[in-house]
């Protein structure tokens, strides 16, 4: 590289006044491109020396010419800015604990780490040849300048061209930079530039003919005096980089005989080596190493560091040096790297390219070599890199497949080939690429096979876990082949034969087989206690009925599916759990608990979290918007839902965004326009009864009664609906439909068959999108009916449930159905009558839905006048949430965003000890178990400091106010923050006591206390034993005042609420016989002796079965 700095000043200038005027803050990330050579790295040196000593700097860089751990760039940089001198694994450095990371938490902890290093002074990370670094390190880029992009934190990149067509990833991810951030292109110096650099001014037109202003090229030109300038069709063939290389060899050829083995050596090993490992390869003294890397630096082919002792070399000059090496000669030096690498498990990725390169002799080490490092990326999230290794490793083993090999030798690297085969479609389904993942578990399960290996059949089966986002679209294949497994796999409990019969349900077309296979694999794999079998069985099982009847156990399995996830590491797992738990939470109308789960990964991003997981934060994000009534953002997030379905070829994904964009349609009152999607789907899929119901309530509500009489007739009887997925918004369609053209006799039978379902919000499709409150169409098919006062509850309680919800279209539409209801019933003196109208209105008008609008307008004459909302001060203390969901949320209303896994734990277990003060000891043996608590003192400080900045996040408060700590013990303290768990069992108590003295008011203090309760302890840790005492507490009063209030509805006759209450302590216990006669009794008296029959019959069969009734109310 020369040593004058021509030409760039523009672009330094440039660079120097961006970064001073921003501090880094909306800087966005600066891209520096241009080809090898160009002077890319040079201008990077030449800021970081003029750059104002105000910045922390930390740097790293990517190597073309080796295998370096994941995310190794900014492993570097971080070790830098920590002080760190060692490390390879960017989790240790960023993270409290060494389990198995998924992606999202080492992602924010690096980001939050650049955070507070920028607390005090402006950090600036440089990431040299980020176009050779691994996929990880370029996602950990984009998060890293997105999420700070409001933060004194800046990001320069210094990369070359990189071809779509041969890197198709790391094109998109700097493409994706590109966008929001700087783009800092450099081209060929002019020859007036160009004249500066050489010799002899008069010669700077021809080198810069031949060089094309390429400062490297020009410099090398000067070191060999070389003019060779290619002409005709050569000129216009050849590129600059070509003939940059061609430089480089001619440069090469004219070193001394001595130093040859040197720069060989250093070009085998790779990045920056020191002298000893240089000399260990090479076996020479480190003396004579020393002195020919000075003659080489002289002659400007290598560049010395002489703070660290250590050597590298552009990666051109690197390529040429081993183009030109004997491959004899190449083999035996990354042998003796090989050797030199043997026990350095932090090195395992470099060791593993020396022993594929050191021949065919050390081919089975380089195998097992590339596992290894496979497995290391796997722990770190990398599955990227992870499946990079393995295909090396099977790339290894298909050239050695050779024939006349002595067969059992054959047949043993056959076997080991399907376990390679196995491995690497687990990290390509991990790194979200399921073609490629597919088409691997495919080839593997056919050399398993082939080897008449039963075990690893059935672990490429099984295809890295359950599948089932695309479940109608079976493979019949497929489900041979599970058969297949299942048949030769040895008798008995297995894993395997419980994850296959998993597989199997998941699969069936046979409801009733699929039950059974889903229950004898839940079974079996509770006596195994095997985590990952129990959680694919728990799926199972909940496919074979996705029904509204299961909704309780569905919560319930969900978060015991990612408890699972979370206790041996599956990403998948915990993908699949997070589905059902979203749908669950939508169904349930729990608001805060799908927030919860949101906040969890912030910011979808596909490319971040996999394109699974983000269609799901997708369909949440939209089914927020919806809530909110943001129309625009929802209509947005349906497309970008699409887009992503349609890339990763889900053919379920027109489906899911036919349903999306036809709630947008509804809100606005412009349904008419999606009818034809719908009835083109009805066409494709004749036998799915969503798009018949749908279609009536279309027709319905346009007045084409017989058209949707005949779409009713289409679905087939109300209750005969299939149990699954889209069992719930059928029901609710069809009953809109029915209750404006059924008879008495469908009006009668959808009104039994929602009942039990009243405080219900309908999902569509797992939570893709949503429909509105059941109470809704079960209040007009009440009216309908002649049940006036059960019309009226039903409707109020569709204001109540999308009041909690904050699903504001729904709420003024059932504020509207509510008060045209009373005003209908001749109740125009009901004192909330002008409330409702008024709201309803206002809200319309806020949210800009005509029809709503003109609906308020038609009441206009029993409208309230605008009373000025009365705004609730803040809270003086902060809240703690542990019931349905976890949550903290500080004294001004912010709510903490955890990057800490074991901050998190602590603070619950403090919660769960209610105040009493806990050894430290106790904590860290709960945190870090197994490791020595004299040790873990630094740990133990930072984890209890992150839990009192969640808490106190501007701290307002002396350090031991809301967290006491002395050197033996730690607790909570409940006198200065408010913990949901503590504040609803105070509440419920006192009610119960008015309950048991039969105060006039006894009613109305329940409700309130039930209303406190938003769901179970800690339902995200179902295996914490310290959880235990306070769930069990909470979960018992809750049901004394559930019940107080069923017995206090029966004596009142309030049959409807009794109902209600004696429904929850059925699904609490299904084996309680007062219980069951207080429902059937309750539902008698509604007029649905239908229903009560059928659960006078789920009781005596669950009674018939004692552990199963047990089981199914868990």
């Amino acid at each position: 590289m020369p040593d004058a700095f021509v030409g760039r000043d523009e672009e330094l200038d440039h660079l120097l006044a961006r970064l001073s005027s921003s501090g880094g803050v909306g800087l966005g990330p600066v891209l520096i491109s241009g080809d090898p050579g160009i002077g890319k790295t040079r201008l990077v040196a030449e800021l970081l020396d003029r750059l104002d000593d105000g910045w922390r700097v930390a740097s790293g860089r990517a190597w073309d010419e080796i295998d370096c751990p994941a995310y190794w760039p900014w492993t570097s940089a971080i070790r830098e800015l920590m002080g760190a001198q060692r490390g390879t694994e960017l989790r240790h450095l960023v993270l409290d604990h060494l389990d198995d990371v998924d992606r999202f938490e080492l992602l924010d902890a690096t980001a939050a780490l650049l955070e507070h290093e920028a607390a005090e002074r402006p950090v600036l990370v440089v990431l040299d040849d980020l176009h050779a670094a691994d996929v990880p390190s370029l996602l950990l880029t984009r998060f890293v300048a997105r999420e700070l992009l409001d933060q004194p934190v800046a990001v320069v990149a210094v990369h070359r061209p990189v071809d779509p067509e041969l890197q198709p990833e790391h094109h998109r991810h700097l493409e994706a930079l590109a966008q929001i951030g700087v783009v800092v292109p450099l081209t060929g110096l002019s020859p007036d530039q160009v004249a500066a650099l050489v010799p002899d001014p008069e010669m700077a037109a021809e080198v810069h003919e031949v060089t094309g202003g390429n400062p490297m090229f020009v410099h090398q030109f000067n070191r060999a005096s070389i003019a060779v300038v290619p002409s005709g069709s050569e000129a216009r063939d050849t590129t600059t980089t070509d003939m940059l290389r061609a430089a480089i060899r001619t440069r090469l050829a004219l070193v001394e005989p001595e130093p040859t083995a040197v720069i060989r050596g250093l070009a085998v090993l790779g990045g920056s080596t020191e002298t000893p490992e240089l000399a260990a390869v090479t076996g020479l003294d480190p003396p004579l190493v020393e002195r020919q890397l000075a003659d080489l630096a002289l002659d400007g082919l290598v560049w010395i560091d002489p703070q660290e002792r250590s050597a590298s070399m552009h990666s051109l000059v690197a390529e040429a040096v081993l183009a030109g090496t004997d491959s004899t000669d190449l083999e035996a030096l990354h042998g003796r790297a090989a050797e030199l690498l043997a026990h350095d498990v932090d090195r395992r990725s470099e060791r593993a390219q020396h022993l594929l390169r050191a021949g065919a002799a050390r081919f089975d080490e380089a195998v097992d070599a590339c596992v290894a490092a496979a497995a290391d990326a796997s722990a770190a999230a990398a599955h990227e890199s992870a499946a990079g290794f393995l295909e090396r490793a099977v790339r290894a083993l298909d050239l050695h497949d050779v024939g006349g090999t002595e067969p059992s030798l054959r047949r043993a690297r056959r076997r080991r080939r399907a376990e390679v085969l196995v491995e690497l479609g687990r990290a390509l389904r991990r790194a979200d690429d399921g073609e490629r993942a597919a088409s691997t578990f495919h080839r593997a399960a056919r050399e398993a096979a082939d080897v008449d290996d039963p075990e690893l059949f059935a672990l490429a089966t099984l295809r890295g876990g359950i599948q089932y986002f695309t479940r109608n679209e079976r493979d019949p294949g497929l489900i041979q082949q599970v058969e297949a497994a299942l048949e030769v796999l040895p008798e008995g409990d297995s894993s395997l034969r419980a994850r296959l019969l998993a597989d199997r349900s998941a699969r069936s077309l046979d409801a009733e087989q699929a039950r059974r296979d889903a229950d004898a694999a839940v079974e079996m794999a509770r006596r195994l206690d095997d985590p990952v079998a129990l959680g694919n069985a728990l799926i199972a099982l909940q496919l074979a009925d996705l029904g509204p009847e299961t909704l309780g156990n569905r919560l319930a399995s969900a978060r015991e599916i990612m408890a699972l996830a979370h206790r041996v590491g599956d990403p998948i797992l915990s993908t699949h759990g997070r589905c059902l738990l979203f749908g669950a939470l939508i169904e349930q109308g729990d608001l805060r608990g799908l927030d919860a789960e949101l906040r969890v990964h912030g910011q979808v991003d596909e490319l971040m979290v996999g394109s699974t997981i983000a269609r799901l934060e997708l369909w949440a994000m939209l089914t927020r918007a919806l809530l909110a009534g943001q129309l625009d953002e929802a209509e947005s997030l349906a497309g970008r839902s699409l887009d992503l379905a349609l890339s990763v070829r889900d053919p379920w994904g027109a489906r899911v965004y036919g349903a999306q964009l036809g709630t947008v349609r509804w809100v606005q009152g412009r349904q008419l326009e999606v009818e034809g999607i719908y009835a083109d789907q009805h066409r494709r899929h004749p036998d799915e009864p969503m798009w018949p119901a749908i279609l009536a309530y279309i027709r319905a509500t346009d007045g084409r009664i017989d058209e949707a009489r005949e779409a009713l007739a289409a679905m087939g009887p109300f209750d005969r609906l299939p149990r699954g997925i889209h069992r719930l918004v059928t029901m609710a369609l069809a009953a809109d439909a029915i209750a404006l053209v059924g008879d008495d006799d469908a009006v009668a039978e959808a009104r039994e068959q929602l009942l039990p379902l009243a405080d219900r919000f309908v999902p569509i499709n797992l939570g893709a999108s949503v429909w509105g409150p059941v109470a809704r169409p079960l209040g007009l098919l009440a009216l309908r009916l002649g049940r006036t006062e059960e019309g009226l509850a039903h409707l109020t309680r569709a204001v109540s449930v999308c009041t909690r919800l904050g699903a504001r279209p729904w709420l003024v539409e059932s504020q509207l159905l509510l008060a045209e209801s009373l005003v209908q019933c001749g109740r125009t003196d009901d004192p909330r009558l002008p409330g409702l109208v008024t709201e309803a209105r206002s809200a319309a008008v806020d949210l800009g839905l005509e029809r709503f609008i003109a609906r308020a307008d038609a009441l206009d004459a029993h409208r309230a006048p605008v009373v000025p909302a009365v705004v609730a001060g803040a809270s003086t203390r902060p809240r703690v949430s542990v019931l349905g969901a976890f949550e903290v949320v500080s004294e001004d209303g912010r709510v903490a965003k955890w990057n800490s896994r074991k901050a998190r734990e602590m603070l619950k277990f403090l919660v769960a000890r209610r105040g009493a003060p806990v050894h430290r000891e106790v904590v860290m043996d709960l945190l870090w178990p197994d490791l020595d608590p004299a040790r873990l003192g630094n740990r133990y400080a930072v984890v209890l400091n992150t839990v009192r900045r969640a808490l106190d996040p501007d701290r307002r408060r002396a350090t031991t106010d809301l967290v006491a700590a002395d050197s033996d013990t730690v607790r909570l303290c409940l006198d200065q923050v408010e913990v949901d768990a503590e504040m609803f069992l105070a509440q419920a108590n006192e009610a119960l006591g008015t309950h048991r003295h039969e105060h006039s008011h006894a009613t109305e203090a329940l409700l309130r206390a039930a209303e406190r309760h938003s769901g179970p302890a800690f339902p995200d840790e179902p295996y914490a034993e310290w959880a235990s005492p306070l769930r069990d507490e909470v979960r018992l009063t809750h049901l004394r005042v559930v019940r107080a209030l069923a017995d206090r509805a029966a004596a009142a006759g309030d049959h409807l609420a009794a109902a209600d209450a004696f429904r929850q302590l059925v699904e609490a216990d299904p084996l309680d016989p007062n219980v069951h006669r207080g429902l059937t009794e309750a539902l008698h008296r509604l007029g649905v002796a239908a229903s009560a029959d059928a659960e006078r019959g789920r009781f005596l069969a669950a009674a018939s079965s004692p552990d199963d009734g047990r089981a199914q109310s868990a």
